[in-house]
């Protein structure tokens, strides 16, 4: 079965190989600060790499399946702990490895593939620090190929139609992906649930109740929502006899201020407006119905990449 799984690998990773991004969508557009339907059909691409990790060479060697990579030192998180341990790393380093990830993201989409397990660990970075590629694509698949599951990826970075059991495609990766900018910003995970209960009460905190009609179209809906009133059934623990038993709670707008959480994170920085951009790129990345997430197209072209284009002019 690993080895099935690690021959399909191979072939999405020869698929991604010597990609190029379109020059245009690494231009941000002032105006592009909310959702955009701004189309990429009219794109011309430069040379830009994918973003991906390269496969080298695939073999097996008695019965075994050997996959070679180019080098890579760090992972995501690693270079968070060593450079920004409890306070994120600093605006310009969350740019350009957001930026690295969004490319990478626009091509999975172009080409059908869903990553599903977007990680800090699974993204990796030069021994320099100034080369940032999404690698690990074990549990990626062709995007018409996912059927319903709770547990797809790691719970701290799983997109909540995943847990409610709504058809999920490549608004999965862009949930992650946001979920990974903020923990690469403030240096502190964002959804740090131990079930998908208490992960679906956190996303909440943040960004308020689910739409009635993502929950009434989730198979798993019931686990977590009493279907007639649309109440959340929290799963507590009686602090008397620690069992487990259900208690309605109710959202009307989010508890959690993100945007107070990246000001504070960088307090510091002399120019906010920045902070605020980032602010409000993460909000579309994790907006709650998946039909309503911004795409890698429009997140490549938001303003908080300015400093990024007029860097290379």
């Amino acid at each position: 079965m690993m080895k099935t799984q690690g021959r399909k690998e191979v072939e999405m990773l020869r698929k991604l190989q010597g990609q190029i991004v379109p020059k245009t969508l690494l231009e941000p557009s002032d105006h592009v600060t909310s959702t955009s339907s701004t189309s990429s059909s009219e794109q011309k691409p430069p040379i830009v790499n994918n973003c991906c990790i390269r496969l080298l060479d695939a073999f097996e060697d008695r019965g075994l399946l050997c996959m070679a990579f180019e080098p890579m030192a760090f992972t995501l998180r690693q270079v968070t702990k060593r450079y920004g341990r409890d306070t994120g790393l600093a605006l310009k380093g969350v740019r350009y490895y957001l930026r690295c990830m969004l490319i990478a993201l626009y091509h999975l989409k172009r080409e059908g593939i869903l990553h599903a397990d977007i990680k800090p660990d699974n993204i990796l970075v030069s021994e320099a620090t100034t080369v940032c590629k999404l690698a690990d694509f074990g549990c990626a698949s062709p995007v018409e190929q996912n059927d319903p599951t709770p547990y797809l990826a790691s719970r701290w970075y799983r997109a909540p139609e995943a847990i409610l059991g709504v058809p999920y495609g490549h608004p999965f990766d862009m949930w992650s992906l946001g979920c990974v900018l903020f923990e690469i910003a403030t240096g502190r995970v964002l959804f740090k649930g131990d079930s998908n209960n208490e992960m679906l009460r956190m996303q909440q905190e943040a960004k308020g109740r689910f739409p009635k009609k993502m929950v009434a179209r989730g198979l798993f809906a019931a686990k977590h929502f009493d279907l007639g009133s649309g109440k959340f059934l929290l799963v507590a623990t009686d602090e008397a006899t620690k069992m487990p038993y259900l208690r309605e709670v109710v959202f009307t707008k989010p508890t959690r201020s993100l945007k107070a959480e990246l000001l504070t994170a960088y307090s510091s920085e002399t120019d906010q407006a920045q902070v605020l951009q980032l602010h409000d790129l993460l909000e579309q990345m994790l907006v709650l119905d998946p039909q309503k997430r911004i795409t890698p197209e429009e997140a490549l072209r938001h303003t908080f990449f300015q400093p990024l284009v007029a860097q290379q002019q």
